[in-house]
């Protein structure tokens, strides 16, 4: 399939990907319209930090927002919590997968509309 694709970057280059791809996550939830958001980052690890920044950071959400709900993607993670990120978001809520790299050509996740 193909879709649209706008492309955009950042003003000066991040020295830490990991804010970097939180900050993106949370300008996109608070300004661009409705849509699931999908980050790719590298391994296990990254994924886990930026799940728990992002459920901290949405905890300070304007109440008028949306709620965020965080969705790793990994190969270790049991199969019910793997199916969270397939499953479509609650009503109200905008769905961010966290997964790695080896997702970008094997699986697809309905209702992405934007990819950090």
């Amino acid at each position: 399939r193909r879709f649209p694709v706008e492309v955009l970057y950042t003003a000066a280059p991040h020295a830490d990907s990991l804010d970097a791809a939180v900050t993106a996550a949370l300008q996109i939830h608070l300004e661009e319209a409705p849509g699931d958001v999908l980050v790719f980052l590298c391994g296990q690890d990254d994924i886990e930090t930026v799940a728990a920044v992002l459920r901290e950071r949405s905890r300070a959400l304007p109440p008028s927002a949306d709620k965020l709900l965080p969705c790793p993607l990994y190969a270790n993670l049991p199969p019910a919590e793997q199916a969270l990120a397939f499953a479509p978001a609650p009503a109200g809520t905008r769905k961010v997968v966290l997964a790695t790299n080896i997702a970008e050509s094997s699986i697809t996740i309905d209702g992405i509309r934007y990819i950090i």
